[in-house]
């Protein structure tokens, strides 16, 4: 009987708990409703209630708290603050709280005296100055951060850096920026394993006048502790972002002999300056490393590069000038004396034929130089699949198409679910193009729609849409045989007769689609001949009149690039890059202007 009468007692005071439990759970979740809604002082009314519950102070202070502050009854606030700092000791939001009711009430003196003191107790220990620290970021006191930070770097004597992460942040907040750069420095110094996130806050919060600071102060570090190799190594990484690639080697350099790299990071910036395309400060630092070591292995390396940075600078040269080509290949033919690894010499003969064939028309000397790879015993799969590829492009240029699609057809069964064999398939679907067979190029441009790599789907892609849209037409057949046949012509670099051809179908079809494709290959050609201001006409007319069609974006970026690279009109540039990025958000030219227009507006840029 006794279990009984227990049981049931346990029963009655279980529901009735449930019951109460349910009662305060409706109550909070009406006061927060009311808060929600800015009606503080019914929230405010049902709040105070809650509040006698312990298990519910900390869940409805910042509402409470809120609302009390709104309504300014400062008194009980200051109370409520009070017994929850009782309740709660070890928690010091409350303390940050109760110190903030001074500033609120106008008394800024005590409120300064009242945080020296929470400062000085807390900043003997790590852990306290992370939770006070917090406790004032969620009041956003910024300043009182700074102090907190600053003098619990003074009792941390073995580290002078200490905080010097947090210390940018909170520079970064009240808007300080040298003083944010200073210490986002410091933090360098303080972790250098964690140097390159630091460098990457670093820049996302840079303007022009903060590089100018940076530098300044970099430089004035250095000249105080010279043997501070982080610092020297910010520095190269600076001048890497601004793409000032020859003060990075001058920086560079240094870091190389005082660490005994063997050029190791020297011929990093190199590949980095090469693939910006500052081909002059490229051929400079691999020239630098080839002089300055001596073993085969790194000569022949560095060598290789700088010659291949010079063909890049001979390739972007436009009329072609070929005497200087005739001294890359002069250049590679040297090398090739010095190179014992078969890679190296493979790779150097193949560049030699590619240069005697689209740049010096001697298709005779590239076609033996190729047979040789091909014959190899030892060639490298891939290269081989490269090196067919070449010939079959320098038999096009011999106007023997038939040898072409052999090659380009063993590619595609040699490797083919690879790059290379999807590169073949859309150099077959091109050879049927120029040859007028559209049906065919439409058959296979429909399966490299889908390849894995972006460009040669995307190339696939806009020819099968060129095909597609002029097709349809009364007698578009013999236009379209027409531009192909003037595209041929320029993959030949017979740049007088695509321009007769592409005029010849103007003439006969003016109000054809193809004219904005027209407008494009004539400024392709004009281009290739160094007529840059004919270049610019022609694609202006596609913007002004086609800026809607399939080559919009594509004039815009290449007009860009002109403006840029050869016609040194950088803010028109930057102004073209901009209207692309608004005009044509999903182009693929999307991430490339977005570069070229931090760097043109003064960014730095990866």
């Amino acid at each position: 009987m006794r279990l009984r009468i227990h049981i049931i007692v346990l029963m009655v005071l279980g529901a009735l708990i449930v019951n109460n439990t349910i009662a305060q759970n409706k109550q909070l979740e009406i006061a927060n409703e009311y808060f929600n809604k800015a009606d503080y002082e019914k929230a405010a009314t049902l709040y105070e209630k809650l509040s006698k519950k312990k298990e519910l102070q900390t869940v409805i202070y910042e509402n409470y708290r809120t609302s009390l502050l709104k309504l300014g009854t400062s008194l009980t606030l200051k109370k409520w603050i009070i017994k929850i700092k009782k309740d709660h000791p070890d928690d010091i939001i409350y303390e940050v709280d109760y110190n903030l009711l001074y500033q609120q009430g106008g008394d800024e003196k005590q409120y300064n005296k009242s945080t020296a003191k929470l400062i000085d107790k807390s900043k003997y220990s790590a852990l306290q100055v992370d939770m006070l620290a917090s406790a004032m970021n969620k009041r956003l006191l910024y300043s009182d951060i700074i102090l907190l930070y600053t003098e619990a770097r003074k009792t941390a004597e073995s580290k002078k850096y200490s905080y010097a992460a947090e210390l940018a942040v909170m520079y970064k907040f009240i808007n300080k920026k040298k003083l944010m750069i200073d210490e986002y420095i410091n933090a360098i110094l303080d972790e250098p394993s964690e140097a390159q996130f630091i460098k990457n806050s670093l820049q996302a919060e840079l303007d022009q006048d903060g590089y100018i600071y940076l530098e300044e102060q970099l430089y004035q570090r250095l000249s105080e502790q010279s043997s501070q190799l982080e610092l020297a190594k910010t520095l190269v990484w600076h001048y890497t972002q601004l793409q000032d690639f020859y003060n990075a080697f001058v920086q560079e350099r240094s870091i190389d002999k005082k660490l005994n790299l063997h050029g190791k990071r020297v011929f990093e910036l190199g590949n980095v300056a090469l693939k910006n395309r500052d081909y002059k400060n490229a051929i400079t630092i691999f020239g630098y490393i080839a002089s300055a070591y001596d073993d085969n292995f790194t000569y022949v390396r560095a060598k290789k590069q700088m010659i291949i940075a010079q063909e890049a600078y001979v390739r972007s040269l436009f009329p072609v000038d070929t005497l200087k080509v005739e001294e890359v290949i002069a250049s590679y033919h040297e090398l090739l004396t010095k190179t014992r690894r078969l890679k190296d010499k493979t790779e150097i003969k193949r560049n030699t034929a590619l240069l005697y064939a689209f740049y010096l028309h001697n298709n005779d000397s590239a076609i033996a130089i190729l047979n040789t790879i091909i014959k190899q015993p030892r060639t490298d799969r891939q290269m081989l699949a490269q090196s067919k590829l070449d010939l079959g492009d320098i038999y096009l240029l011999n106007n023997t198409p038939w040898e072409s699609t052999l090659l380009y057809s063993q590619v595609e069964k040699m490797i083919k679910d690879d790059r290379l064999g999807h590169l073949a398939k859309l150099k077959n679907a091109k050879l049927s193009f120029y040859r007028g067979d559209f049906e065919l190029a439409q058959a296979n441009l429909d399966i490299l729609k889908l390849a894995t790599s972006r460009e040669i789907a995307n190339d696939a892609m806009d020819l099968s849409l060129l095909i597609q849209d002029n097709l349809a037409l009364d007698t578009s057949d013999l236009a379209l045989s027409m531009y192909s046949r003037a595209d041929l012509l320029l993959f030949q670099k017979k740049f007088t007769a695509a321009q007769l051809t592409l005029d010849t179908l103007t003439h006969k079809f003016y109000k054809h689609t193809l004219n904005d494709e027209v407008y494009w290959l004539k400024s392709k050609i004009a281009h290739q001949i160094g007529n840059y201001e004919k270049e610019e006409g022609f694609l202006i007319k596609i913007i002004e009149k086609y800026k809607e069609d399939i080559l919009g974006d594509d004039a815009l970026f290449a007009l860009a690039n002109l403006y840029e690279d050869k016609l040194n009109r950088p803010k028109e540039s930057m102004e073209l890059f901009k209207q692309l990025l608004i005009d044509f958000p999903g182009s693929i030219y999307v991430a490339e202007a977005r570069k070229h227009y931090r760097k043109l507006r003064g960014d730095q840029v990866n």
